[in-house]
């Protein structure tokens, strides 16, 4: 049905404003679907930013023949005029299956970030704690409520804020009425500003993935991590894509996400330098600035 929609779409665009220059999309099937419309004359140029991966195994039989059905499109997409990719692993995980080649090396691109201009100042009298995303188990919340207990006996004054909605949401709304850190549920809010309200208001940002193979996180860009940097919000984060940079540029804290006790120490120790850790955080943010990355996307030989 999607399919069917961007065609008509696409052929009613056409009619009204003529043929499109670039199509663009960061979807393998939709990706496989612009091929199609640019075979047909409907566009000119498709570019596909590779965002996933999907572990060709899984325990779960429903969920492997699922990533099965993904990777026939992802196979297809080298048909695409542009590939790009979100960091080196993405592109030389798929050299190692051989779906692309690997004598070519392609664009590097990750997500940009929008960098607020002034740091915001800390409310020492407490402490916030927040998380933004998808509720599902593989996000790592469970590692929060089971060490909420001594958590709590370190740092009375937490709470703790969930921007997000999810398949696992009940899940965590019954965790969260037999925990003792306040917890607050925003559930899913569609206005980005509205978003950046909330986020102002907190401390610390956890993004706390399930380090498996089986976790797409575990290969991605993971976009949350960069709009807490862009909020000079320090991290604390496991052992996924981005955590090396963090890591180095000290802008937040990595932790292993089977140590149980590392995420206590890692708030007393974003604590006890917090100003540091928010101005290396902004200063990562800049790093990244979408108008500087995105740009080299449209116009690859552009100075």
């Amino acid at each position: 049905m999607n399919m069917f929609q961007i065609y008509w779409h696409l052929w009613k665009l056409n009619k009204k404003y003529g043929k499109f220059d670039v199509y663009f999309t960061v979807n393998a099937f939709t990706a496989w679907v612009g091929n199609i419309a640019r075979h047909f004359g409907l566009i000119g140029k498709t570019i596909f930013w590779v965002w996933d991966y999907y572990p060709p195994y899984h325990s779960n039989k429903i969920l492997l023949l699922m990533r099965w059905i993904y990777w026939q499109f992802d196979k297809a997409t080298r048909a695409s005029n542009q590939l790009i990719f979100l960091n080196k692993r993405l592109e030389n995980l798929r050299k190692d299956i051989n779906i692309i080649p690997k004598d070519i090396n392609y664009p590097i691109i990750p997500i940009g970030t929008d960098p607020i201009k002034k740091i915001k100042k800390r409310n020492k009298n407490k402490l916030i704690i927040g998380f933004l995303g998808v509720l599902k188990k593989s996000q790592g919340l469970d590692l929060f409520f089971n060490q909420a207990n001594k958590i709590h006996e370190k740092f009375p004054e937490l709470e703790l804020q969930i921007i997000g909605a999810g398949p696992h949401e009940d899940y965590f709304r019954k965790k969260a009425k037999n925990c003792v850190i306040p917890v607050k549920f925003y559930g899913f809010v569609p206005d980005d500003n509205n978003v950046k309200k909330i986020q102002l208001g907190w401390d610390i940002a956890i993004a706390l993935y399930i380090p498996e193979e089986s976790n797409v996180s575990y290969y991605t860009d993971p976009s949350k991590i960069k709009t807490y940097l862009s909020l000079s919000i320090p991290v604390i984060i496991t052992d996924v894509a981005f955590s090396e940079e963090v890591k180095a540029e000290k802008a937040g804290i990595v932790i292993n996400y089977f140590n149980k006790n590392q995420l206590i120490t890692a708030i007393s120790k974003l604590l006890s330098n917090y100003e540091i850790y928010q101005k290396n955080s902004l200063k990562l943010a800049k790093k990244y600035y979408y108008k500087n990355l995105y740009q080299k996307m449209f116009y690859p030989n552009k100075d």
